[in-house]
C-alpha cells in the first residue's frame, strides 16, 4: 500500500563488494517517460553510490532506448559506452567525497 500515491518509477543498483562496482537499473512507466524522473533517480542512485564508497556503476541500456541513453549522456560523468550486440554497456566512476 502506498497510501494514495502512486508509483511512478523505481530504480536500483546491485552491488559486487569484491570489485566495489554495481550495475544499475531503471524503470519508468511509460505515461511518466521523457519527465525528468530518470534523470532524478540516476542522481539519487549516484548520491547513495558514493555515500557507501562505490567506485563504478554499470548499465546496459537497448540500442533503442534513446531516453535512458540520454539520462546517462547528460548526467554530467564521463560515459563509457561499449556496443554488445542490441544494448550498450555504459560504465562511468562515481565522484569521490573527500
Amino acid at each position: 500500500d502506498t497510501g494514495g500515491q502512486t508509483i511512478v518509477g523505481i530504480a536500483h543498483y546491485f552491488l559486487d563488494p569484491r570489485r566495489n562496482r554495481a550495475e544499475v537499473s531503471f524503470l519508468v512507466q511509460d505515461d511518466w517517460q521523457a519527465q525528468g524522473i530518470g534523470s532524478m533517480l540516476l542522481e539519487d542512485l549516484c548520491a547513495i553510490g558514493q555515500q557507501r564508497r562505490v567506485k563504478e556503476f554499470d548499465a546496459h541500456v537497448l540500442v533503442s532506448n534513446h531516453n535512458m541513453l540520454q539520462v546517462f549522456n547528460n548526467s554530467g560523468y564521463a560515459i563509457t559506452t561499449r556496443r554488445e550486440e542490441d544494448a550498450y554497456l555504459l560504465t562511468f566512476a562515481l565522484k569521490t567525497q573527500d
